[in-house]
């Protein structure tokens, strides 16, 4: 990853997970993807990431 890249995830690493930001561990589904997706836009907006440990396999 390119160091911007590794600054940024370190830095929601270090957020909650909250009405902004749902960390996936299984993005293999897309039905229970899409349901978070929709909920977040229907709330406050946020950001969803594929869980930390997803990228390092």
């Amino acid at each position: 990853m390119a160091p911007s890249t590794v600054s940024t995830m370190e830095h929601l690493l270090a957020q909650p997970e909250g009405k902004q930001l749902e960390f996936k561990r299984d993005i293999s589904s897309l039905k229970p993807l899409l349901k978070a997706l929709v909920a977040f836009a229907n709330t406050a907006g946020g950001q969803m990431q594929p869980h930390p440990y997803r990228l390092l396999r």
